[in-house]
């Protein structure tokens, strides 16, 4: 393990904050309950369904609130530190995992091409 279990929530904060900026609009999860992260050896990235040989699956809960709940869930490879797949289970229909890449900055963004149409 590179990364500590801290440094990986703090990169699932800055994921959702660049990606409210990103986007416009905040992120809806609940600031109450903290983060959860789970490290795994050999796990499989699900967007491109490549094998992360070290990785970081860290979340948080997005509450049941008229919506069917869930949670933010990022992908971060643990020999970079860097976050490479965002998804939000809490949305409608379902759950897609997205691509994050990282501009000149670090600032984290969904490429355009893989947003759904």
């Amino acid at each position: 393990m590179n990364y500590t279990e801290q440094y990986v929530k703090e990169i699932l904060q800055k994921v959702i904050n660049d990606l409210d900026e990103w986007r416009g609009y905040e992120s809806y999860y609940d600031k109450e309950i903290p983060f959860k992260a789970y490290y795994h050896d050999d796990d499989k990235n699900l967007y491109d369904k490549s094998i992360i040989k070290h990785a970081w699956r860290v979340k948080a809960t997005v509450p049941k609130d008229g919506w069917k709940g869930g949670f933010i869930i990022i992908h971060i490879d643990d020999d970079t530190g860097k976050a490479i797949t965002y998804m939000n289970s809490a949305l409608g229909g379902r759950p897609i995992t997205l691509p994050l890449e990282t501009d000149k900055n670090g600032t984290y963004f969904i490429p355009p091409d893989a947003l759904p149409q």
